[in-house]
C-alpha cells in the first residue's frame, strides 16, 4: 500500500493548474500529515491544531491586506477548500461546521470575482468561518 502524505496531495493540486502558496509550503515544512490513505490524511489533517491555526492565520493576513497583497493567503484558502471539499463529499469527513460553512460558500474560487467576494467577507468579518 502506498503512502499518501499531503505533500503528495499538494503536488497533485500544482500539476492540475493550482496556485502556489508560500503558506502552504511553510505549514507543509512544519508539520508532516502521512497516512496509508486519502481518507485517514484528509481526517488528521482537518482535525490538527497547527492546520486550524494555519487556517485562522491565512484569514487574519487577509483581514489586514488589501486585496492585490492577499494572493498567497488567498490561494492557501483556495487549497483548502478544494481538499476540503474532497472531503467532505468523496469521504464524507466532519471538518468542522466553520471549516464546512467555508467549504459551501466558495465553492467557486476559481473565478477572481469569488476571490475578491472571499477577501471581503473576511476584511468586513461578515462571513462567521473564523
Amino acid at each position: 500500500m502506498e503512502n499518501m502524505s499531503l505533500e503528495k496531495i499538494y503536488q497533485n493540486y500544482l500539476a492540475q493548474g493550482g496556485a502556489s502558496s508560500l503558506m502552504i509550503e511553510h505549514m507543509l515544512t512544519k508539520k508532516s500529515f502521512n497516512s496509508t490513505n486519502t481518507e485517514q490524511l484528509l481526517n488528521d489533517f482537518f482535525a490538527d491544531d497547527y492546520f486550524l491555526k494555519s487556517y485562522c492565520d491565512a484569514c487574519i493576513s487577509i483581514s489586514h491586506s488589501p486585496f492585490n497583497e492577499s494572493s498567497d493567503a488567498v490561494n492557501f484558502l483556495v487549497f483548502i477548500q478544494d481538499i476540503g471539499a474532497q472531503a467532505l463529499w468523496k469521504y464524507h469527513i466532519n471538518i468542522g461546521e466553520k471549516l464546512e460553512r467555508f467549504v459551501r460558500s466558495f465553492d467557486r474560487l476559481d473565478i477572481e470575482a469569488e476571490r475578491k467576494r472571499l477577501h471581503q467577507e473576511i476584511t468586513a468579518n461578515r462571513f462567521a468561518f473564523l
